[in-house]
């Protein structure tokens, strides 16, 4: 994974090159396989134009990247609502994965003072791009399951979608 996010793009406008390889890959995929795949958007957008552009909802197991390619780690930032919402350590309120990733975001970064911030910059995150993040709450890609090369097809044709690269193809449920 670490490879794929050192080579993030999210945000940074359309690349027809990486497109066309992209949908050269969907289109070998059987048309069951479901894959993990890693989404890139030509630019950011807030949660809200994405819900409405690819009727895609928040879901407790999805990622979102909420930044480009950061300077100290080297990839993105992103944001992951957890299992059953967030955990009550992290976010104090009870709303906590009931609304937006970006709100959610939000909320737990300004929890974080400057006294967090050498801590921060030991695993890699800047506590201002961090803030800048929150303040912008745009999301540059994300992380999602996607059902075989039609519906990864149908993903990449919109003009939204920088690229779509496969991360892993998720095995068949043993019978």
């Amino acid at each position: 994974m670490s490879s794929h996010l050192k080579d993030f793009k999210g945000g940074l406008g359309e690349s027809s090159e990486e497109k066309r390889e992209a949908m050269r890959q969907a289109k070998q995929l059987p048309a069951a396989q479901q894959v993990l795949v890693l989404v890139e958007l030509t630019k950011p957008l807030p949660e809200t134009a994405l819900d409405r552009i690819l009727a895609y909802r928040n879901s407790e197991w999805k990622r979102f990247f909420l930044s480009g390619t950061q300077t100290l780690s080297e990839k993105p930032l992103y944001w992951w609502p957890g299992w059953n919402g967030c955990s009550a350590v992290v976010i104090r309120s009870n709303n906590c994965g009931h609304r937006s990733v970006t709100a959610d975001f939000r909320e737990w970064v300004s929890q974080l003072s400057e006294e967090d911030a050498e801590n921060l910059q030991k695993i890699g995150l800047d506590l201002q791009q961090m803030r800048t993040a929150a303040e912008e709450g745009l999301i540059y890609g994300f992380i999602d399951t996607r059902s075989g090369s039609r519906d990864l097809m149908e993903l990449l044709e919109r003009p939204e979608i920088r690229t779509v690269k496969v991360l892993e193809r998720v095995p068949e449920p043993q019978s």
